[in-house]
């Protein structure tokens, strides 16, 4: 984990942090310790960052999910729920809880995945937890097709990596006009010896 002085020091250069605190079903301690540090170096604005996706649930059952959510509803929500109480527990704010659609993760039932994001969506609704959407264009259309646009509300975390922190390059899809925020370089070093980070840029 990073240490609190090292928030502390990267404070002066970044004014938010987006933390992983869950990926394929586990709890990400190292990253709800960061959470925590980060809160505990400086005034950022902290965002949780969990990876919820098909492949989350192949751990559980042997099929794609969306078998798994016509078959089994109740444990898809289990992620959402282990998420919120272990962060509660913790005593650590949700900002907004992401949901990151890479394609390889994904199976080709576009109709199973529109299903799968809108329950989870809805759990977290009725968790009381702001909730967004991580992903590209080219994912999303080969996820849920290109017509769809139903979680155009949400926040979008766009994750096109450009190299410029701005949104120039965007181009709409799902029915988002602009994102919130832009992931535009990966795994590069971060400042203060915190090793290697992802840039993201907000307005």
């Amino acid at each position: 984990p990073i240490t609190t002085a090292g928030f502390g020091c990267l404070r002066s250069s970044y004014s938010f942090v987006i933390g992983k605190v869950m990926s394929d079903g586990l709890v990400d301690m190292d990253g709800i310790q960061n959470m925590k540090n980060a809160r505990n170096g400086g005034e950022f604005a902290t965002y949780i960052f969990t990876y919820l996706s098909c492949r989350t649930f192949k751990m559980w059952m042997r099929t794609f999910c969306p078998a798994f959510v016509k078959n089994v509803p109740r444990p898809r929500f289990r992620l959402i729920n282990k998420t919120a109480n272990v962060l509660m527990a913790e005593k650590l704010a949700i900002g907004i809880l992401w949901i990151t659609m890479n394609e390889r993760d994904w199976p080709t039932d576009e109709i199973g995945n529109r299903q799968f994001l809108l329950d989870m969506v809805q759990q977290c609704k009725d968790r009381g937890i702001n909730v967004g959407i991580s992903t590209k264009k080219s994912d999303w259309e080969q996820i849920v097709g290109a017509s769809w646009n139903k979680l155009s509300k949400l926040p979008l975390w766009w994750t096109t990596l450009t190299g410029s922190a701005n949104f120039k390059n965007f181009v709409p899809f799902g029915g988002w006009s602009t994102p919130s925020i832009h992931q535009y370089v990966s795994d590069t070093k971060g400042g203060c010896s915190v090793g290697s980070v992802n840039l993201n840029w907000k307005p």
